[in-house]
């Protein structure tokens, strides 16, 4: 199995950036010049006979981000997203969850440890076509090119560049224009989910025009999206694209930077051509698009599900999905996650802004 750890990290890193190119200079642009597509399509899916045909997948630059084995969803998952009532759908999530750690007498099952192995992955991730078609490797040039001028910088995020390029990871497009000074705003992220890359290039092209933007580009850290350059099974990320900001503290009602930052989201693709499905305890914004706080350091997903495997272990004995619910919200509430806001930090909250309207 592949660790978790390594592809759920946040805004901070631990290692150095890479930068393709020392030469910085002024920015004037962050439009994608489509590339001609000069190569062989996409591969379509064959529904016939699928049984004795081999499996199509890369073993070459694949890193923790990806799942190279189809794997069995057994979280049990709303039908439609929850707008309206977060609480109902975190409950959902956390009482689903219990017959794999535990037996109907209420004990720990002796394999429990191989459940919570999984249990990350039951998580965040989902099928999807997203990797069954990859991306050109021509694609990535246009961005290339801004992180040799100096306008971004550019890294993967599991991989060194060979290993990236050869197959696919998160990049990260960090923005140059920051201000770090800007220190008494809420660390946010807002994290997408589409159907495929050419989607998530096309916003993508839009979040890099915010970098333009002197209103915002300041409070923009940077953002980060999933590609592959090889057909891959289709089981991966939900958010295939994250990104990074703080609010603007001098505008404590209302998150004007992540309104900004949505507006330009929805402006790049119909809403409706997202995938709804992201990982729990996010808050629901519109269709595939969701928002948290960022407390850096282990990313949002890897926090909670830490949180969950400490009540199992704690716990030998829990009799209800009832009781291993509260166990959960008393460990969140433990460890700085509001148990009524399972998205935000407590720490955080003092005269923080409301996150993004949900639209």
């Amino acid at each position: 199995m592949f660790g978790k750890k390594k592809g759920g990290s946040s805004a901070a890193q631990t290692r150095q950036p890479v930068r393709i190119g020392t030469h910085r200079i002024q920015g004037t642009g962050s439009t994608r010049t489509p590339t001609p597509d000069t190569g062989t399509p996409p591969p379509t899916t064959n529904t016939t006979n699928t049984a004795n045909q081999p499996t199509q997948t890369t073993q070459v630059g694949v890193s923790p981000t990806f799942r190279a084995t189809p794997m069995l969803r057994r979280a049990v998952k709303l039908s439609e997203p929850p707008f309206a009532d977060k609480l109902k759908a975190d409950k959902a999530f956390i009482t689903a969850q219990y017959s794999h750690f535990y037996d109907n007498t209420g004990a720990r099952k002796h394999d429990y440890q191989d459940a919570l192995a999984e249990n990350y992955f039951e998580m965040s991730y989902f099928d999807s076509p997203y990797m069954m078609n990859p991306s050109r490797r021509s694609m990535l040039d246009p961005y290339i090119d801004l992180a040799r001028q100096g306008v971004i910088d550019l890294e993967p995020q599991d991989s060194e560049w060979p290993q990236a390029l050869a197959g696919g990871d998160y990049f990260h497009f960090t923005n140059n224009r920051k201000d770090p000074s800007l220190r008494d705003g809420v660390r946010r992220r807002i994290v997408v989910n589409v159907r495929s890359q050419e989607q998530a290039l096309q916003i993508a092209d839009a979040l890099l025009a915010q970098f333009d933007d002197p209103t915002v580009s300041p409070f923009v850290a940077k953002f980060k999206v999933l590609m592959s350059f090889k057909r891959m099974e289709p089981v991966t990320k939900g958010d295939k694209i994250v990104v990074y900001y703080t609010t603007d503290a001098t505008d404590p009602a209302t998150d004007r930077v992540g309104e900004r930052i949505v507006d330009a989201i929805t402006g790049a693709i119909p809403v409706d051509r997202t995938d709804p499905r992201l990982a729990p305890f996010y808050s629901v914004i519109t269709h595939g698009i969701a928002w948290a706080d960022e407390a850096g350091g282990a990313s949002f997903t890897t926090r909670r599900d830490d949180l969950m495997q400490e009540v199992v272990d704690e716990n030998p004995q829990l009799i209800s999905e009832t009781a291993f619910y509260n166990a959960v919200l008393a460990k969140f509430a433990e460890k700085n996650v509001d148990p009524a806001n399972t998205h935000q930090y407590v720490t955080q909250q003092l005269n923080a802004p409301p996150g993004p309207r949900p639209r």
